[in-house]
């Protein structure tokens, strides 16, 4: 199955600090629609907001509040996900290119049931000089923490995601 998935993210400084740069702490709003061959009409509609901190250059925490709606193929039963997230993005430049891995914990309730994931990110992105327009490359694995038993993370190990995308800023 192919999936479009157009993601937009808003970053907006909280508070100014010296000469009109950000200060460290920003809000963030995400939302992503997803459109499958899967579904009938959107695959998935959602929503992440919350803080982030700019803890050092390279270093990024964030706790961020998400909501969805999806359904469930192939009858088509909606259904609603809250999320609390909590998250840590180590990113790297070197020139055009920039290198980043995210580790997220996240604490989902759907319905009556309630799991914890743990999700890692790579990603890699270049934008050359001057340029509004870059490419990305990355790749997520995601963890069911309650389903790893002694037997070993495998158990756990229910998703994997890759994607290559155009950015514009």
């Amino acid at each position: 199955d192919v999936e479009s998935w157009t993601w937009i993210e808003h970053r907006a400084p909280l508070v100014r600090g010296r000469d009109g740069q950000p200060a460290t702490l920003l809000a963030r709003g995400f939302y992503d629609l997803r459109l499958t061959g899967r579904h009938r009409g959107p695959g998935l509609v959602f929503a992440r907001v919350g803080p982030v901190w700019q803890a050092r250059p390279w270093l990024a925490l964030a706790v961020n509040y998400a909501a969805f709606t999806s359904s469930t193929p192939p009858d088509g039963a909606l259904f609603w996900e809250q999320r609390l997230e909590a998250e840590a993005t180590v990113t790297g430049r070197f020139g055009a290119l920039s290198l980043s891995h995210r580790q997220r914990a996240e604490s989902r309730w759907r319905g009556g049931s309630h799991r914890v994931r743990y999700r890692l990110q790579a990603r890699a992105s270049l934008t050359p000089a001057g340029s509004r327009v870059g490419a990305s490359l990355w790749e997520e694995a995601l963890l069911d923490l309650a389903a790893i038993s002694s037997a070993g993370l495998a158990q756990g190990f229910f998703e994997n995601r890759a994607g290559v995308g155009v950015s514009w800023a």
